[in-house]
């Protein structure tokens, strides 16, 4: 009897003993917490950079994407004021930050032209301070020399254009902001456009918020195939 109480009493504290120790492992010594706190901030730290980056990435995708699409239309719109005047009513100064063409208005039985009494100007003005270059198409309604629209294309002198200031006109149409580059040349061997010469347009565009490419630059290329004196 004594035998068997004295096996229990050993067993039983025997199990105290395991017990005291499991209770004993179930909890965390302060150097183990603060190593938790580190890994967990440090993997909180990287997974906002990482999606601060990827949102940012994404939001500069979109800008780009429609800033081009913009750009794009612009370009359609010009290659369209090329496309509906001929080589006759051209005029590219020469620097070739300016352009001026004279609308055809419509063709008679005879074969011959007749222009519209105006004129389609693109240049791109200078960036105030604190301000982005634009680029803007304006309509003029009245021809340099004073003298009345007679029905034909009608050719800029470079000092003539030099007295039309960009932007100036009576009605302004388009007008596009954020323009580090506009020209308009002439590809051919000659100044002057003839039938079949190939204009050239550049456009560029900056991107304000972008952290790689900070521009978007497109060219076109046109040929004029009206000859229409």
């Amino acid at each position: 009897m004594t035998k068997r109480h004295h096996d229990m009493d050993f067993t039983r504290s025997g199990l105290g003993r395991s017990a005291v120790r499991s209770a004993g492992r179930r909890g965390f010594t302060l150097f183990e917490v603060l190593v938790a706190m580190f890994l967990t901030g440090l993997l909180t730290t990287v997974l906002v950079r990482v999606t601060s980056m990827a949102y940012r990435v994404g939001h500069e995708e979109l800008q780009r994407g429609s800033i081009e699409a913009r750009a794009m239309v612009v370009l359609k719109k010009l290659r369209g004021d090329l496309m509906t005047t001929s080589c006759a009513a051209v005029t590219l100064k020469d620097d070739a930050s300016q352009m001026l063409c004279q609308p055809i208005d419509k063709v008679l039985p005879s074969g011959k032209v007749l222009y519209e009494k105006e004129f389609i100007h693109w240049s791109r003005e200078a960036a105030a301070v604190g301000m982005p270059a634009r680029l803007t198409r304006t309509e003029v309604t009245s021809r340099p020399d004073s003298l009345p629209f007679d029905g034909g294309p009608f050719r800029w002198t470079p000092a003539q254009i030099d007295a039309l200031a960009p932007g100036t006109g009576d009605r302004t149409s388009l007008i596009f902001d954020g323009i580090t580059l506009f020209t308009v040349k002439n590809l051919s061997a000659v100044v002057v456009p003839q039938v079949g010469s190939l204009i050239a347009v550049d456009l560029e565009i900056e991107l304000p918020i972008a952290t790689t490419r900070r521009s978007i630059r497109l060219t076109d290329i046109v040929q004029i195939r009206n000859g229409g004196g």
